[in-house]
C-alpha cells in the first residue's frame, strides 16, 4: 500500500503516487487535452420511515429519518406540531459500532438522497428495514451491501435495553469503618470506605491505623490532615478489585474519568449496546421510494436504525481535494450537480480550471434511457477536449457509467471504500488502461476484484470550500430535482387523462376520426400514439 496521507480532519495533503500522478496530469493537460477523472464509491440510503434513537440533552427518543432531516434542514413540514422546536445548537447522538460495543456517537447531518429503488429485509428476530441495495450492514465477515445479501445469512443489531445473562455475578461492595465527625467527607453515619482511609493515610505520611486513630480521638490534630473530596476524586483500583486495597493498587483519578471508566464494565455486565447477530428471513423487492442518510462524525462511520448496525459511506470531499490540488482558484461555484449545471460551468470556466460534478448518476447512468440533456452532455465531452478542463466526476457506481465515458473519455478511476476495521477514507486508483479492463471485466456482477488497482492510498475528511454552502447548494439541487420530477408526473397524467378523453370520444363517435389526425390533436408522433393505443385498449378490456 502507499501511504498517502493519514492526518487530521481538519488539513489534508497529498504524498507519494497520487500526488505524481496529478503533477504529471497538471503538466499534460497543457498540451490540448482535458482531464475527465472519474470518482465512485457505493453509498445507500434508507427509506424515511426508519426509526432512529437519538439522544440529546440526555433525553433519548425515537425520530423517523424524514422527520430529522426535514428538522435538520430547516424544513418542517406538517410531521409535528410547529409550536415544537428541535433545536440544533444541541449536539445529537446516535447508537453507532465502534468495533467492540454500541455507544453513542455524535452525528453532523441528515442528508436526502433523492428517489431510489428500495428492498426491504426482514430479519428472524422480527426488525425489518428497507434500504436501497448499495447501502452495507455489518455482517460476521464485515460489511456487505444489501445486494449481496442472502436470506440465512446473519447481521449485526443492537440490544437496546439490558438482557439477563445466565452466567450467575456476587455484587462486590465497599467495605466502609465509622471514623465519625472529624471527618469532612464521611457520610450521615459517620462512615468512610476502606480504600480511601488507606490512600488518605498514604497521602498523610502515616499508617493505617495510626490515620484512624486520629480520626477517631484528634479532632484539632484532624483539621491539619489532607483528604479526598468524593464529589471532584475517586480513588480507583488498578486491577479492578475492590478488596486488594494495597497501595500500589491505589490511583487518584478525576470523578469523571472515574464513572466513565465503571460506564464501560456496566455496559458489559447489563449486556446494554453489547451486538448480537440474527438471520436474515427475506429480502424482499419493494419499489422506488424517497431514501435518505445520515452523517456521523469521526471516526465510526455506521448508526443504528431500527435497531440494526448500517453504514454510512466522503468521495465528494475527496473530489474537492483533488480539484483544489490541480486548480488554486477552485471555489463552490465550480460545483454542480445536473448536466445542465455542468454544462454551464464548463462554458463560464477558463483554462486549467476544475469542475466538480456531484452525484454524476442522474446524468450519466447508461441503466436510463438516454434523453437529449444526456445526449447533449455526451456530445458536450467531445467538444470540450480543446478546453484543457479538469472535470471529476463524483458518482456511487463505475460500471453505471456510460461505455464511451468510461473507456475512452475519462482518464483514471478512483474508488472510493471502508476498510474491514470500519474506517473511510480510503481509496483505489486506477489509470486509463486498467480502469477499461476493470469495466469489462467487473461490469457482469459489479466487482472491483480484478484487476488490481495501480495503487492504493487514504484521505482525510477536509472540505476544501464551506462546508454549509456545499450541504446547503446540494440541498436546493436535490429539491429542485424533486419539483421537477412532480411536475413532469403532473404533466403526464395530464396528457393521458385528455389521450383517454379523445380515444374515448372517437371510439364512441358516428364519425371515424383517422389514427394519423388523433395523434396531431394529441400532439404526439404515430408511433408513440401506437403505443399507447395499444395500451389503452389493453386497459379498456381488463376493465
Amino acid at each position: 500500500m502507499v501511504k498517502v496521507y493519514e492526518g487530521t480532519p481538519d488539513e489534508f495533503y497529498m504524498d507519494g503516487y497520487l500526488k505524481t500522478n496529478f503533477d504529471t496530469a497538471k503538466s499534460v493537460i497543457k498540451k490540448d487535452w482535458d482531464m475527465v477523472m472519474v470518482i465512485d464509491g457505493v453509498e445507500g440510503c434508507l427509506t424515511g420511515d426508519t426509526q432512529i434513537q437519538l439522544s440529546r440533552n440526555k433525553v433519548s427518543r425515537r425520530y423517523s429519518l424524514k422527520w430529522l432531516y426535514n428538522h435538520y434542514n430547516g424544513n418542517p413540514d406538517n410531521i409535528i406540531s410547529k409550536n415544537k422546536s428541535f433545536d440544533l445548537t444541541i449536539p445529537s447522538y446516535v447508537r453507532s459500532y465502534n468495533g467492540k460495543e454500541i455507544r453513542l456517537h455524535k452525528i453532523k447531518g441528515v442528508s436526502y438522497s433523492g428517489e431510489n429503488f428500495v428492498y426491504q429485509l426482514c430479519l428472524s428476530s422480527g426488525e425489518e428495514i428497507k434500504a436501497t441495495k448499495t447501502h452495507k450492514f455489518m455482517t460476521r465477515n464485515g460489511w456487505v451491501e444489501l445486494g449481496n445479501l442472502s436470506p440465512g445469512d446473519e447481521i449485526m443489531c443492537d440490544t437496546l435495553n439490558a438482557q439477563k445473562s445466565s452466567r450467575k455475578r456476587i455484587k462486590l461492595y465497599d467495605v466502609a469503618l465509622p471514623v465519625g465527625n472529624n471527618h469532612p467527607y464521611s457520610n450521615t453515619m459517620g462512615r468512610v470506605v476502606v480504600h480511601t482511609l488507606i490512600y488518605e493515610a498514604g497521602l498523610n505520611s502515616v499508617s493505617f491505623l495510626e490515620y484512624l486513630d486520629i480520626l477517631l480521638n484528634e479532632p484539632e490534630q484532624s483539621r491539619n490532615l489532607k483528604f479526598v473530596n468524593p464529589k471532584t476524586h475517586h480513588i480507583h483500583h488498578k486491577d479492578g478489585c475492590h478488596y486488594n486495597n494495597s497501595e500500589d493498587n491505589l490511583e487518584l483519578v478525576e470523578m469523571k474519568d472515574h464513572l466513565k471508566y465503571h460506564s464501560i464494565d456496566s455496559y458489559n455486565n447489563f449486556s446494554q449496546g453489547m451486538p448480537s447477530f440474527n438471520k436474515i428471513q427475506k429480502i424482499t423487492r419493494i419499489g422506488i421510494e424517497k431514501v435518505y442518510d445520515i452523517e456521523c462524525e469521526e471516526p465510526h462511520h455506521n448508526f443504528v436504525a431500527n435497531n440494526i448496525i448500517v453504514h454510512n459511506s466522503g468521495k465528494s470531499v475527496f473530489a474537492m481535494q483533488l480539484a483544489k490540488y490541480v486548480d488554486s482558484t477552485f471555489t463552490i461555484d465550480r460545483i454542480v450537480f445536473t448536466p445542465r449545471g455542468l454544462r454551464q460551468a464548463i462554458i463560464d470556466a477558463k483554462q486549467y480550471q476544475a469542475v466538480v460534478y456531484d452525484e454524476g448518476y442522474t446524468g450519466l447512468s447508461s441503466r436510463a434511457t438516454m434523453s437529449l440533456i444526456n445526449r447533449t452532455l455526451i456530445s458536450m465531452l467531445a467538444e470540450i477536449r480543446q478546453r484543457n478542463l479538469f472535470v471529476f466526476v463524483v458518482m456511487p457506481c463505475f460500471f453505471d457509467l456510460d461505455k464511451y465515458v468510461a473507456l475512452w473519455r475519462s482518464r483514471a478511476l478512483i474508488h472510493v471504500y471502508t476498510s474491514k476495521d470500519f474506517k473511510r477514507g480510503f481509496f483505489a486508483f486506477y489509470n486509463v488502461d486498467t480502469k477499461k479492463f476493470l469495466y469489462i471485466t467487473g461490469k457482469k456482477f459489479y466487482t472491483y476484484g480484478k484487476p488490481r488497482p495501480n495503487f492504493i492510498g487514504r484521505f482525510t475528511n477536509h472540505y476544501t470550500v464551506d462546508e454549509a454552502e456545499y450541504r446547503k447548494k446540494k440541498k436546493h439541487s436535490l429539491l429542485d430535482r424533486e419539483k421537477k420530477r412532480d411536475e413532469q408526473e403532473k404533466r403526464k397524467e395530464l396528457e393521458d387523462e385528455v389521450f383517454n378523453r379523445i380515444m374515448s370520444y372517437a371510439e364512441e363517435s358516428k364519425d371515424k376520426i383517422p389514427h394519423k389526425l388523433r395523434a396531431a390533436m394529441m400532439g404526439i408522433s404515430e408511433s408513440y400514439y401506437w403505443i399507447k393505443a395499444k395500451r389503452w385498449r389493453e386497459a379498456q378490456e381488463i376493465e
